[in-house]
């Protein structure tokens, strides 16, 4: 048994779709996509959503899923997990994201075979632009890496005025999947929420600001996440339409 666990921070709150966790999706509410998807992994680890929002605790309890509560309001999904995590044993913990509707099992692998005897780096996982409108999308948090894979800078609007094809191969998408140790989560809050952090919006700048040394790892796939209502149709489509995703549907949909 590996010391990890998989934590799905969720909120009722969310700013630009009301309620969107627990927004049915092809029949079934998307927390429980992403925690089923989550149980998936090929190590046994376990996926606890944690939540202050009694709604979202019962119902992925009556699914019967793994749930730790905590205080309703943290100002971002990591603080949220650094209030779970003091009440579990694990030694080392992965945050995925609850509107990462598509993640595949298989970068959860890759996830945990990569953090597994980690140091005291923070990892987040990272894929490819696929056009330019990614990049214009203030949803969609936006990276540049160093040739050691170490993310040097992440941002909602490209400070790039190199070409869109020069950009697309520069940058990468940031994607809600990042691990941490006990001891780096620990470090991580002594420090208050960055200012950078607070104005926009990115979790990840405040371990920039505090210099935690933050590394990408590269997942197979650049499938969206749920931001908008727009976006749900564009997951059912990929969940109706792509092989990889059709296959992972028909395992969590039973």
């Amino acid at each position: 048994m590996l010391d990890i666990a998989i934590l799905i921070p969720a909120r009722l709150d969310s700013k630009r779709l009301k309620n969107k966790v627990i927004l049915k999706i092809n029949g079934l509410e998307m927390i429980e996509h992403v925690r089923r998807r989550a149980l998936l992994n090929s190590y046994g680890v376990p996926v606890y959503v944690v939540s202050g929002d009694k709604k979202i605790l019962n119902l992925v309890q009556n699914y019967g899923g793994l749930t730790i509560k905590t205080r309703k309001n943290h100002p971002n999904g990591f603080s949220r997990v650094m209030e779970a995590e003091k009440k579990l044993p694990f030694q080392r913990y992965i945050l995925l994201q609850g509107d990462e509707i598509l993640v595949d099992p298989k970068d959860l692998d890759l996830f945990i075979e990569s953090i597994k005897t980690n140091s005291n780096a923070v990892y987040n996982a990272v894929s490819n632009i696929e056009n330019y409108s990614e990049i214009l999308n203030p949803n969609v948090v936006k990276c540049i890496i160093s040739k050691r894979n170490r993310i040097l800078l992440m941002f909602r609007k490209t400070p790039s005025v190199s070409s869109k094809n020069q950009q697309i191969k520069q940058l990468h998408k940031v994607c809600g999947l990042m691990g941490f140790t006990k001891k780096t989560i620990e470090e991580i809050g002594v420090y208050k929420v960055s200012l950078n952090s607070t104005l926009e919006s990115i979790e990840q700048l405040t371990f920039l600001d505090i210099d935690i040394e933050l590394k990408s790892i590269k997942i197979t796939k650049n499938y969206p996440s749920i931001n908008e209502k727009k976006d749900i149709k564009k997951c059912q489509k990929f969940i109706k339409h792509n092989v990889r995703q059709k296959f992972i549907w028909n395992k969590i949909a039973g």
